[in-house]
């Protein structure tokens, strides 16, 4: 059984995000975030190939959704994260590569099966889940 970050896990994230960095602190569309949650346990399946196009939505709609004010690629990367943890998986990805990788997907230049590619590449399945 997949295990599954609600919205208020998410927006905690956002908010210990904003905090370090100082940034603009405030929701902007919560719909889109619940949104998302909702889209993310309707996809069909609980094995790894499911969990990554899971993982997918998450990150791709959390950037372009805009559910806050300010620090959406960064929400949206570590809540994904911790997501994949929390079900067995972690990424391992050099912090310029993620950079790159976000500003992308935020500019529309990343299709789903790119990001899921990239996700999938990067994630080192752990002996236990946490």
């Amino acid at each position: 059984m997949l295990k599954y970050l609600s919205s208020l896990q998410i927006i905690s994230i956002h908010d210990r995000i904003i905090e370090e960095f100082s940034k603009e602190k405030g929701q902007m569309n919560i719909g889109n975030l619940e949104a998302t949650l909702e889209r993310v346990m309707d996809y069909k399946g609980n094995d790894s190939e499911a969990l990554f196009w899971k993982a997918t939505i998450m990150l791709e709609r959390i950037i372009l959704g805009h559910p806050f004010i300010d620090g959406n690629k960064r929400t949206g990367y570590e809540a994904t994260k911790i997501f994949l943890l929390a079900n067995g998986y972690r990424l391992i990805i050099k912090e310029e590569e993620v950079i790159a990788m976000l500003i992308a997907i935020a500019q529309n230049k990343k299709n789903r099966f790119s990001i899921k590619a990239w996700l999938t590449k990067h994630a080192n399945l752990r002996a236990q889940p946490p």
